[in-house]
């Protein structure tokens, strides 16, 4: 029988797992929509 303490920890590092891949998913989105904004090279400065 499995030990009710593996199944605490199975639990508590399977959610520290997601928070951690939902928080690189949120990054990687926020990085994607930056670097969209290409800046306009045909536009002169004088």
């Amino acid at each position: 029988m499995v030990s009710a303490w593996w199944v605490v920890l199975a639990f508590v590092g399977g959610g520290l797992g997601g928070t951690m891949l939902m928080a690189l998913m949120c990054m990687s989105a926020r990085q994607a929509k930056q670097s969209s904004r290409v800046p306009n090279l045909n536009s002169t400065p004088w």
